[in-house]
């Protein structure tokens, strides 16, 4: 990398709280802005925050526990909360709650829970383990001032934040927040973006050399590679398909401490071997002054964005942002005149009968054309909802029979549901189906639509009837595409 990145958060850190400064955490792009959530479990503060361009603005603060062990959370049952960036998968309301646990258990979350994404893909190649990491609220009376591991609220906090707790919500969590002015703000925004434009850079140009510096000593790739293996592979690649075009946008910076930055950003990929759209997540580590990759993730989003496919298919390898000024207008190009054509005499010959051409009847209002670009994302969004269907009604049927191996054969092993994994799922549904003798479930109303963390949503209104019970209610499955296909990584329900 020929221009040193330098890391300027370490300057900014415990900064007197002036009107001007603002959390560092969390960054948008110019122009762009989106909810946020930064737990500091240091100062047990929760803070609700709106991100722009300019800067980060916070809507509400409030108190929360945190869980009793201290430092970042590395084993199951260790009783810490772990650091890093997160985001809500799901809410576990508290009825739903009681259905899963019983009414005792379930008491001890109040109003309800939003589970989250921990481990990350960071998290599980570093070896942490553990699960069910949840925002949730307090039993009345709670005498406990510290958590097994989850961040929990008081009851009234959560239910008035609920509104800015969607699925997809980033959730920050560090032991203290990054303070700064809102103009180190932007140079460390543009310090991470320029990390990435290079590496994107290198990429779409082909220049294996540059392309290699942009990765760290430590990194390995999502399915366990060591960096020179991967290299290796995607040394291959640039050579057997030097050729591509790759777009991005809608980027987000994540500090969860100066030495570790998380970027996130669409990206369109095109090559001869393959055209993709999907959410890219880039972990860097700060070595020596410059951001290093340390781990990528990539989570294709079949739906796509037809803006993105558009500027992917004009792009050139990507240049870093001036930080304030506005991008050099393309320049106009004369549209040449059409060539005049010469009218043709007519024949001298003696016209015996003379046939008028049949006139051409123009339709009304000309069909829309549809460019190839969205004719990519029709096509892929028409494969998602067929399978996307497929996999109901299969799941449908394993359920009813109450076959546990058919039916788990539809989730992921990175399912979770509340504080249950793969695995507790399994068993929790192997013993129902061994005490119950008879299922049927009915469905209505499915509709399937790409998730905002670029996974599959599908909704559809559940009629469930076993021996002695049966319930209506809204069922929602969020589905990833991995190497194995469509498959189920959490499932929520709620009445109707």
């Amino acid at each position: 990398m020929k221009k040193i990145i330098i890391l300027l958060l370490s300057l900014c850190i415990c900064l007197p709280a002036l009107a001007a400064n603002t959390i560092m955490n969390v960054a948008a792009q110019k122009g762009e802005s989106f909810i946020a959530v930064v737990v500091e479990k240091d100062k047990r503060k929760l803070h609700v925050v709106r991100v722009t361009g300019d800067g980060v603005n916070i809507i509400r603060t409030v108190d929360v526990l945190v869980g009793k062990g201290s430092g970042d959370k590395i084993a199951r049952g260790d009783l810490k909360t772990p650091e890093g960036v997160y985001r809500i998968t799901s809410f576990l309301s508290g009825q739903r709650l009681i259905e899963m646990y019983g009414r005792e258990s379930a008491k001890l979350y109040g109003y309800g829970a939003f589970p989250l994404s921990y481990p990350n893909l960071l998290d599980t190649l570093n070896g942490k383990t553990g699960s069910g990491i949840w925002l949730h609220g307090k039993e009345q009376n709670r005498q406990d001032p510290a958590t097994k591991g989850c961040v929990a609220l008081e009851n009234s906090d959560i239910q008035n934040l609920s509104q800015y707790f969607t699925v997809g919500t980033p959730v920050i969590i560090t032991r203290n927040a990054i303070i700064g002015t809102q103009q180190a703000y932007r140079l460390s925004y543009d310090s991470a973006r320029a990390a990435v434009d290079e590496f994107i850079n290198a990429w779409q140009s082909n220049n294996f050399d540059r392309f290699k510096n942009s990765y760290g000593k430590g990194f390995r790739s999502k399915d366990g590679k060591s960096l020179q293996a991967y290299l290796n592979y995607k040394k291959y690649l640039m050579d057997a398909y030097p050729e591509r075009k790759i777009a991005a946008d809608n980027f987000r910076i994540f500090h969860e401490s100066k030495d570790e930055v998380v970027a996130q950003f669409d990206q369109y990929y095109s090559a001869a071997n393959m055209t993709v759209f999907g959410r890219k997540t880039l972990y860097f580590r700060n070595e020596g002054g410059q951001l290093k990759i340390v781990a990528e993730d990539f989570e294709q989003m079949r739906g796509g964005n037809v803006k993105l496919a558009a500027k992917a298919k004009e792009s050139k390898p990507v240049q870093p942002e001036p930080a304030d000024k506005p991008r050099k207008p393309e320049p106009v190009v004369a549209k040449a005149e059409p060539k005049k054509e010469t009218p043709v005499k007519p024949a001298p010959e003696k016209v015996i009968a003379q046939v008028e051409p049949e006139k051409k009847i123009e339709p009304a209002h000309e069909p829309e054309k549809v460019t190839p670009e969205e004719q990519i994302l029709q096509d892929n969004m028409t494969d998602i909802r067929v399978e996307a269907e497929k996999l109901v009604e299969g799941w449908k049927k394993a359920w009813e029979s109450r076959n546990a191996d058919e039916y788990m054969a539809y989730y992921s092993e990175r399912f979770k549901a509340g504080r249950m994994n793969y695995e507790g799922w399994k068993k929790d549904k192997s013993g129902k189906f061994e005490r119950i003798a008879q299922i049927t479930v009915g469905i209505e109303d499915m509709k399937v639509e790409m998730g905002k963390d670029e996974t599959i949503i599908i909704t559809f209104i559940q009629n469930y009837t076993g021996d002695k019970y049966s319930d209506r209610g809204i069922k929602t499955l969020t589905l990833e595409n991995g190497d194995s296909g469509l498959r189920i990584v959490s499932e929520d329900w709620r009445a109707k």
